[in-house]
């Protein structure tokens, strides 16, 4: 029988959260054997929110800091994050920042916990609290100094301060000249700055409307919402007419959470299409809806990606994005009949339909209906690299369960870690 420090190092060893399945089947088992590790029940919590589990998530963070605290100990900050990610992801913003708040408190040196308060309140659109706080952790002693300045920088750009957004961003890559996510947004901000210093928009030399969208158009650059923003405005200061780059504008503009904008944005491309007398557009509903669930207003985002689904009810990418929104919601079962709709389409991806049902089985612990999912979807489409990765998974999970229960007694929780 092995320890119980040999157990943990084996388990933290096998421990992926690519393959929850998996890891949660090994968790149980170990938990099983020592209920009162608190190290794993804090493990256990992103899993579970990983999976959309939230209640489980928060009861196994919460045996966590009670553990901690019946042995005299302070609670791990970083706890907190987590319970606070919990809710995050299910769109309760504000209960995701108390949370937040409070590991702030317990952890005011670390910068991780400045980041993700930071990270929060930009995505929820409240900019002016954001920067305040991301202000102040330049004296932070703990976790990565560089992500409170990429942070700021981000908060920066998004109220257009360019010049201080290439500050921030180049003192975060000065702390860790790896920060991959700093020099993407660097790039966008310098070439926001350097097409402002060439005055992008000469009045005096107009161009046909043909030629201004093919100059947009080649400038465009999918990892640059700041710069995008500029060329999309650039062009529909000649032509206001076009509602497709109306639709752009919302999109772009919802990246950098400028919610007013972006909404105006996308109403406007909408009554466009609607004054040209063509059928509603399903991508400025999906737009629409994808900046309300950016924002944690999931009500909302149900609402115009159900418009988007009555817009073109054959197309199994609506249905997709509907069926996710309610999955990360934690509404299984609706996000399955949503799902099981775009299985059914003529258009788009099934194939991507089959594998989203097969995760939510995954995350109800139906584990062998889930594989036949994951089988559907590469049925479809062999190459499919995630519903391979998923399929290996719950084949592994099935495995171990079954391992666990035809085990002798008392070494049932042994095999299933193995």
């Amino acid at each position: 029988m092995r320890s119980y420090s040999d157990s943990y190092l084996r388990l933290m060893r096998v421990w992926s959260r690519d393959q929850p399945a998996t890891t949660l089947v090994r968790a149980r088992a170990f938990l099983r054997r020592f209920p009162q590790s608190a190290n794993v029940w804090s493990h256990l919590g992103p899993l579970l929110t990983s999976m959309a589990r939230y209640a489980e998530a928060r009861s196994a963070l919460a045996t966590s800091i009670r553990l901690e605290v019946e042995r005299g100990k302070a609670p791990a900050a970083w706890t907190y994050v987590m319970m606070g990610d919990s809710f995050e992801q299910a769109g309760d913003f504000p209960t995701a920042l108390a949370w937040y708040r409070r590991a702030l408190e317990l952890g005011a040196d670390d910068a991780d916990i400045h980041f993700a308060l930071g990270y929060l309140l930009h995505r929820w659109g409240r900019l002016d609290e954001a920067e305040e706080l991301l202000r102040k952790p330049r004296q932070c002693t703990t976790g990565d100094r560089d992500e409170p300045w990429y942070m700021l920088g981000l908060v920066q750009r998004s109220r257009e301060r360019f010049a201080e957004a290439e500050r921030s961003f180049r003192k975060a890559l000065k702390l860790d000249a790896r920060n991959f996510r700093a020099k993407r947004a660097l790039a966008d901000t310098r070439t926001v700055l350097a097409r402002q210093r060439r005055q992008i928009v000469d009045r005096g030399n107009a161009v046909s409307s043909a030629t201004a969208y093919e100059q947009m158009d080649q400038a465009w650059h999918d990892d640059k919402p700041a710069h995008n923003v500029l060329l999309a405005r650039a062009y529909l200061a000649q032509c206001p007419w076009s509602f497709s780059v109306w639709l752009e504008l919302g999109i772009e503009l919802s990246a950098l959470s400028r919610y007013d904008e972006a909404r105006e944005a996308l109403h406007t491309s909408i009554r466009l299409r609607e004054e040209l007398g063509e059928s509603p557009y399903r991508g400025s509903y999906v737009a629409m809806g994808e900046s309300y669930r950016r924002a944690g207003d999931y009500e909302s985002a149900r609402t115009w990606l159900a418009k988007a689904v009555e817009a073109e009810p054959e197309d199994a990418g609506v249905h997709i994005f509907l069926g996710a929104l309610l999955a990360k919601w934690g509404r299984f079962e609706e996000a399955k009949a949503m799902h099981r709709r775009g299985t059914a389409c003529e258009e788009g991806l099934p194939d991507e339909a089959w594998h989203n049902v097969g995760l939510i089985l995954r995350a109800q612990d139906r584990l062998v209906e889930s594989a036949e999912c994951f089988e559907r979807a590469l049925a479809i489409d062999c190459n499919y690299t995630a519903a391979q990765d998923a399929l290996a998974d719950v084949t592994l999970a099935t495995r171990l369960t079954r391992r666990r229960h035809a085990a002798r007694p008392g070494r049932a929780d042994l095999a299933a870690i193995g």
